[in-house]
């Protein structure tokens, strides 16, 4: 296994990393239970699956029952906590989150290089769904920004959609927003996400000739 994603799926829009649930998401709180995965669980399996690379997709749905500042805010003390050194600096202010993760039995930084801004925000089944794309787009800049101050470094992925399951305007709607600073936000986007389920038959017969969807995909990305 080369890559594991935490917190995964439609979790990530609820779950928050540091275990402080606000009022609006209490009923989420149960993502603290002993029972689940934790964030340190997941840390070590990494390793023990042989050193996989991890894919972090950050709480999109604060920025609706919250609001974006907070949602950027949740998601830079993330970055901090993963990859900032223990060693005083405390760049983000407030909480210093490497000192936290040092306590948590880490003391080197973790230096996770791959984080997602929500999942599958397309979708009427997600906390924070915008329909149209151009409000996830204008946060996610927001958030992308926050996230890049803490490590400039880091890759920040953008949702997208292909041809095949999903409205297609929705993908141009998200890569064609322009920034206040008039950049465009396809642009910024050091990588994009894009979920294919290719068949709801799980044999290797109906699954390996569906891989051509990717090229397709691609295509109609570009």
């Amino acid at each position: 296994v080369s890559m594991l994603r935490y917190p995964g799926g439609s979790t990530s829009n609820h779950w928050h990393f540091d275990g402080d649930y606000p009022e609006e998401a209490t009923e989420h709180a149960w993502l603290n239970d002993d029972w689940t995965t934790s964030f340190t669980d997941f840390v070590r399996l990494l390793d023990e699956v042989g050193g996989a690379r991890p894919m972090l997709t950050v709480n999109y749905g604060l920025a609706h029952y919250g609001d974006v500042q907070r949602a950027a805010q949740h998601a830079a003390d993330w970055v901090e906590y993963c990859n900032a050194p223990n060693d005083g600096s405390n760049p983000g202010g407030g909480v210093d989150w490497a000192a936290r993760r040092s306590a948590d039995g880490f003391s080197e930084p973790l230096n996770f290089q791959y984080w997602e801004i929500g999942n599958e925000i397309y979708g009427n089944w997600e906390v924070g769904h915008e329909p149209e794309g151009s409000r996830y787009a204008e946060n996610w800049n927001v958030i992308r920004d926050a996230m890049k101050t803490m490590d400039p470094d880091i890759h920040v992925g953008l949702i997208a959609t292909d041809e095949s399951w999903w409205d297609k305007e929705w993908a141009a709607s998200v890569l064609a927003h322009r920034r206040p600073d008039g950049r465009i936000t396809g642009d910024l986007a050091d990588f994009l996400i894009v979920h294919d389920y290719f068949t709801q038959d799980p044999s290797a017969e109906d699954v390996l000739p569906s891989a051509s969807q990717v090229k397709e995909n691609t295509a109609f990305l570009d």
